[in-house]
């Protein structure tokens, strides 16, 4: 049977959780900290948008879903280089 090596690394991920070489937490909290941050600036990056989501309550699923897809789609073409 051929043989395989097998690389030593520092930080390994099994079932999304992260286990470092002295296993301990630190490389997963490290990451779910992370991870977190970064959902908060997307929350942030959105939060003007959020008075006005809230004020659309009244409005009809097709309507609310045209609506939001009209306001990412202006985004996008906003955010695209010319």
């Amino acid at each position: 049977m051929d043989s395989v090596a097998v690389l030593k690394v520092a930080v390994v991920r099994n079932l999304g959780v992260f286990v470092d070489a002295e296993v301990t937490m630190r490389a997963h909290v490290i990451a779910t900290v992370r991870a977190c941050f970064v959902t908060l600036r997307q929350i942030s990056s959105i939060r003007h948008s959020l008075s006005l989501f809230r004020e659309l309550h009244w409005l009809k699923v097709p309507e609310r879903i045209q609506f939001r897809l009209c306001v990412l789609s202006s985004r996008i073409s906003t955010e695209l280089p010319c």
